[in-house]
This record gives C-alpha cells, structure tokens and sequence, in this order.
C-alpha cells in the first residue's frame, strides 16, 4: 500500500498577544514561487530596458554631435566658399587686365610686322568663347582661375620673345636705312615698306656658298664690276622664285647664258642667270618658292653657278642687303 505524500504547505503562526491561542495560517508554497519567479522575471526586464535606454540616450547625444559638427563644417564651407568668390572675381579681373595688355602687345607686333614685312605668327590669345568660358566670372574655384593665369603668363613669355625678335629685325632694317631717312616719318616709312617688299630668301634651298660677291672684281683676268652674286651649286639644282612675281624675260642673253628675269612689286626686280634649263616663260606669274629653272654653267661662266641679283628700278644692288634680312631679322 502506498504512502500517501503530506502536503508541502507553508505555515505561519499568528500570535496576537500572551492571553489568546496562536492562530495558524497554512499556505501552499506553489504560489510564493511562482510570485518570487515573477518578481525575478520583472526585475530582469526592468533591467534591460533600463540598459536600452541608457543606449538609446548614448546614440542621441553623438547624433546630437554629429549634427552640431555637420553644422560646424556646413558654416565653415560656406565661409570659405564666400572668401573664394571674392578671391575668383579679383583674379578675373586681373587676368581681364592681363589680357587686354596682351591683345595690346599682339596690335603692336602686328604694326612692327606691317613694317617690315614679316609673317605674321599664329595667334597666342586664346579665342573669345574660350576665353568666356576660362576667365570669366563663371569659374568656381581659385585653382582654374590659377590654372588660367599660368595660361596667360606662358603666352606673355612667348610674346616678350616674340617682341625680342621684332626688336632685332626693326634694328637690322633700320641699319639698311640711311641716316638722313631715319628721321624723316614719311621717309623712314617709305624706306621701311620698301625693305618689306624686297625679296629675302635664297634663290636655292641647299647650303649657300658665295663664290664671287657684288661689287668690283677681277674676272678672267679683267677688272669688271659684279651686279650680282655667285652661288656656288652643282649642275641641275633647283632654282627657285625669291618673291612672287611675274616672268618678264625669260631664254639666253649674252654673258648670262639661260636667264629668267622677274619683276615684282614696288620696283624690285630679281635675275637668275647661267642655268641648263628653264621652266617658266615670259608672262608667267609666279609664287615665292616655285622652282623656275635648274642650275648649270650656260653663257660667259667658268663652271657651274648660279648667278643671282635684285634691282630696284633698273639699278642692281646688293642681294647680302636683303638676304641679311632672312638670316638675322626672321
């Protein structure tokens, strides 16, 4: 037979005072777990709330942070980008300046080039829709303005050079002016246009050897006077046209031999004489550069050359005048 199982209750004794009987009181003790259970399981979860939200007011303050630092470097952006437009408009209008002073110095060597007839070069100013969009107020930053004026600064070396250049071929023609001309405006134009017109490059492309020069000489044993110069070249080198012009003789005269014979403008005149063959003929109008003739010994020679000379109006005068002018002014 089974052993019946005394219930586990909790008992608690009630005395009131000495004089009356002590009361008691049986209790189950299921419930005083289950309620200990519940105060455990409640003070748990007040505890991980509690932790979630010490977090939560951990992440709002250094979001709080964040903002103010956002707001910090929002303030500071906006100052600088303030300082650099102030900045970008007073460099935009120093290189306006700059370029103004630049087209001025491009107008000046283009008048010097006018009067000694020089090429002109390509241009060193950048177009006006280019320059619109680079140097004009629309640029954002210091650095493309800086960018811009490093542009600008390389093309005002170029033209100081350039300047440097035209200094030197202005000095070379002045020197083939005569003093009495150089103070008269009139005249030292007209001297200067007149230098401008003259033909200056070689009648050969090959290395130039001066065989016999202009002036007084002693030629086969006779005293006779140069009207031109002697190139020395082999036989067959191209000959070609100092400056466009047109053919006003061209087949043999006596003493040149095969001659071709161009008049240009202004007065000048050129002749290439002794050659083996012609290719051109008289009427022809000819460019600077076109070959004309090939070189050879024909007429009164004593071996191969070419014999060239320019005259103004009629008078022969000193190719090495002119020629000067191609190796030391250009």
């Amino acid at each position: 037979m089974r052993k019946r199982r005394k219930p586990d209750n909790l008992t608690i004794l009630i005395i009131s005072s000495p004089e009356k009987p002590v009361k008691q009181l049986s209790l189950p003790r299921w419930p005083l777990k289950l309620m200990l259970l519940a105060s455990l399981a409640l003070l748990l979860a007040l505890a991980y709330f509690s932790l979630s939200y010490y977090r939560n007011l951990q992440e709002l303050a250094a979001l709080k942070q964040e903002q103010k630092l956002s707001q910090d470097k929002a303030r500071i952006l906006r100052l600088i980008i303030s300082t650099q437009q102030g900045e970008v408009k007073e460099i935009a209008q120093e290189l306006e300046a700059l370029k103004a002073w630049a087209k001025g110095v491009d107008e000046l060597a283009e008048q010097v080039r006018d009067l000694t007839g020089l090429p002109k070069p390509t241009p060193t100013l950048p177009s006006q829709q280019e320059t619109s969009n680079r140097t004009g107020f629309v640029l954002k930053t210091v650095a493309q303005e800086l960018d811009t004026a490093q542009q600008l600064q390389d093309i005002l070396t170029r033209q100081s050079s350039d300047l440097k250049s035209l200094e030197k071929a202005l000095l070379v023609r002045l020197l083939r002016i005569p003093p009495e001309k150089r103070d008269n405006p009139d005249e030292l134009r007209q001297e200067l246009a007149l230098l401008a017109a003259a033909p200056t490059r070689w009648p050969v492309d090959v290395k130039p050897i001066i065989t016999s020069e202009f002036g007084p000489r002693i030629f086969m044993g006779k005293k006779d006077f140069h009207t031109g110069i002697d190139i020395g070249v082999w036989y067959r080198t191209p000959v070609k046209a100092t400056k466009r012009g047109k053919v006003i003789f061209a087949g043999w005269k006596a003493g040149y031999g095969l001659m071709v014979e161009i008049a240009h403008e202004m007065g000048y005149s050129t002749i290439y004489a002794h050659n083996s063959y012609l290719l051109v003929k008289k009427g022809d109008e000819v460019r600077e550069g076109q070959v004309i003739a090939l070189s050879g010994d024909t007429g009164k020679t004593d071996g191969p050359h070419l014999h060239y000379e320019i005259r103004l109006n009629g008078k022969p005068l000193d190719p090495m005048i002119f020629l000067s002018l191609n190796t030391e002014g250009k």
